[in-house]
């Protein structure tokens, strides 16, 4: 699958869906404090491979399809 970039507007349609994906901010927390997309989950970059078994034990208890990474340009 290739990176796409997406503008406020479309993530906003994305999210109103009822098979909304979910948006996973890569972040560090202070940057995730200081502002983020409601209902993401921060798991800073230089832990999601020390913490990707909790990741997807997480998504199998979740209805979700898809799944969104912020970064620092955005999503």
């Amino acid at each position: 699958m290739t990176p796409t970039t997406l503008d406020p507007t479309d993530l906003r349609d994305l999210l109103d869906r009822p098979d909304a994906p979910l948006v996973l901010d890569v972040r560090t927390p202070a940057e995730f404090e200081s502002a983020h997309v409601p209902g993401s989950w921060n798991l800073p970059l230089d832990l999601l491979r020390e913490h990707r078994r909790d990741l997807v034990d997480r998504l199998d208890h979740v209805d979700i399809r898809d799944v969104l990474a912020t970064l620092d340009g955005g999503v």
